[in-house]
């Protein structure tokens, strides 16, 4: 969402008055999670990014490779299950870390007539920790699921965004696992509260767009498994940055690894996302285009956010964080997260990133450090714990039970500045796919 002085609906984005920070270069951990991917429509392995070389200082561990070639196919009805593991493939482990495991099919591109698209289906493995949706289209198109059905719950209501409460939001809040809709690219993950179950078996999605469009859209569906059979959520992890900078407030990849101000600010969010067992791996730095120091448009496919998020090298493993000047349009924005969450494994899309301004905003105190903390967890895919009430609308709040509703401390309230998170955001910034665990002892 964004954070600033001027909104517009429900957006991952810290508008002067809101939050997002985190940060500290951590030694790494061991990776304990299989990624599995089954991709619906386009090549899997395909990036929508500039391949041009770039400099980057990595600090502490060696990055695991997601990607790979695989040029298996699936049918027109089903994708997943037996057909992904036949393309599996698991890169080598580097010293004492393991790197990512993913299994991937390359399979189609989906239809969307009349603004939905027919029934897709997918099996989740038994042993499966999370899912991830990922619809990929464009801009200023808004894409969701407009259903999510399981062999044992309804995770997402058909026709959500005519009736529920949220969708003056672009939210559906009354779904049993919230989604947002969100123009170009859309990212959903279950569970994405402790209480949704996840259960095994044939799941069965329908896709929307608005308005309504009849286009051909690139699906993924990724599946987060554990190492050890049968092993639950851990209790811990580790979340890898890609750092970029664009000369705001001097700051390059050769002087922001020993640039005390900026660490300083690392260590700060390191602190806050401690609290719920998450701490900093590798951490790279590198530079991009000077002419992104001043983000001057938000919205759209050609907008100056979008051309940054898609500047992201090839790592999507790790999250990207882009620090600029200053992000304006209708107002000044703190932060920018390229959703909720964002979207999984794939750099170099419109989305594929998180915006934090370095310049102050007269009349404003310094928010950056929470700012930081607070939008990368909108990436991991925390939403706010009370949004804004527009008059003659319903209040919303988040799905969490742990959370306080209302103006409070939590680092997620849409007014921002706070800097504490509960047990169950924790669970949810766990879960996401760009936090990797430490291995279980044999």
């Amino acid at each position: 969402m964004r954070r600033g002085v001027a909104r517009a609906g429900l957006w991952a984005a810290v508008v002067a008055g809101a939050t997002g920070v985190p940060g500290a270069v951590v030694a790494p951990g061991a990776l304990g999670a299989v990624v599995a991917t089954v991709a619906f429509g386009g090549c899997a392995d395909e990036r929508h990014g500039a391949e041009d070389a770039r400099d980057a200082t990595v600090g502490d561990a060696t990055n695991g490779d997601v990607g790979g070639d695989d040029d298996g196919s699936a049918d027109d009805t089903d994708v997943g299950g037996e057909t992904a593991s036949d393309s599996a493939h698991e890169a080598e482990a580097v010293g004492s870390e393991a790197t990512w495991i993913e299994l991937r099919v390359d399979a189609r591109e989906v239809a969307i007539v009349g603004g939905r698209s027919a029934a897709l289906t997918f099996e989740v493995p038994p042993d499966a920790l999370a899912v991830s949706i990922v619809v990929v289209g464009v801009a200023p198109t808004l894409y969701a699921l407009d259903s999510w059905t399981t062999p044992a719950a309804t995770l997402v209501d058909a026709g959500w965004l005519d009736t529920d409460p949220g969708a003056f939001l672009q939210l559906c809040a009354g779904c049993a696992n919230r989604i947002w809709a969100i123009p170009g690219v859309f990212s959903a993950v279950a569970p994405n509260a402790p209480d949704v179950l996840l259960a095994p078996g044939t799941h069965t999605v329908t896709l929307l767009s608005d308005p309504p469009t009849s286009e051909t859209v690139r699906v993924w569906v990724h599946f987060k498994r554990p190492v050890a059979s049968g092993a639950s959520l851990p209790a811990a992890g580790t979340l890898d940055l890609d750092l970029y900078f664009t000369g705001a407030q001097g700051l390059s990849a050769a002087t922001a690894p020993s640039d005390p101000a900026f660490q300083a600010r690392l260590a700060a969010v390191a602190a806050i996302y401690a609290e719920v067992g998450l701490v900093f791996g590798r951490v790279a730095y590198a530079d991009v285009d000077p002419r992104f120091r001043d983000i001057e448009s938000i919205n759209g496919a050609d907008s100056d956010l979008a051309a940054l998020f898609a500047t992201g090298r090839d790592d999507p493993a790790a999250a990207n964080l882009y620090f600029v000047d200053s992000i304006f349009e209708g107002g000044n924005f703190f932060g920018f997260s390229g959703g909720i969450p964002g979207p999984t494994a794939l750099d170099g899309t419109g989305r594929s990133g998180v915006a934090i301004a370095l310049a102050p905003i007269p009349g404003f105190p310094d928010m950056v450090n929470t700012t930081i903390a607070h939008e990368l967890a909108h990436f991991l895919g925390l939403y706010h714990t009370s949004e804004a009430r527009p008059v003659g609308k319903p209040q919303i709040d988040d799905a969490l039970s742990d959370t306080p509703s209302g103006p409070s401390t939590n680092l997620m309230h849409f007014m921002g500045g706070g800097e504490t998170l509960t047990p169950m955001q924790g669970v949810v910034m766990r879960t996401s796919f760009w936090t990797r665990h430490p291995l279980e002892a044999p």
